[in-house]
């Protein structure tokens, strides 16, 4: 089971501030994407590709900031990863593979998302823009543990 604290807990042992609102957007995220049914997450991969193509350049602009952020990005990745590899157990394989990148995007576009343009961030994050609304990671939802050292000061 993946807890709130072990992105803060990494982050912090690495020097990193784990303050940022990104970080805790992400962890919120997933931990939302944690307790979402495996069908609605597999249909939102599904449907992803048809529904809205990803521009290259949305995701080259996505990539430039991340090639700044390599430890933080490793770690969203690492957890994203945890996350699909309890779904793997019970989708086929090319549905886990879409799973992984929907959600690995949506993450990441979360961590970078004030160094992205807007529309980029609403493209890349577009699958799960109804089903995980940014709006409700950004309130305090209930049944998300937090670490009250990290999440003490509120953006």
């Amino acid at each position: 089971m993946l807890h709130t604290d072990a992105l803060n807990a990494a982050t912090a042992a690495n020097g990193i501030p784990d303050r940022s609102a990104p970080t805790r957007l992400v962890v919120r995220f997933c931990e939302r994407l944690r307790h979402l049914p495996l069908g609605v997450w597999a249909e939102l991969a599904t449907s992803e590709p048809s529904a809205r193509p990803i521009t290259a350049g949305a995701l080259k602009r996505l990539h430039a900031r991340l090639d700044r952020l390599p430890g933080v990005n490793t770690r969203v990745s690492n957890r994203v990863y945890e996350l699909v590899a309890v779904a793997e157990e019970f989708v086929p394989s090319p549905t886990a593979r879409r799973m992984k990148a929907a959600a690995l995007t949506a993450a990441l576009a979360l961590l970078v998302r004030e160094q992205i343009p807007d529309e980029d961030f609403r493209t890349l994050y577009e699958p799960f823009a109804r089903t995980i609304p940014v709006a409700e990671l950004e309130n305090d939802i209930p049944n998300i543990r937090l670490n009250p050292d990290t999440d003490a000061l509120r953006a």
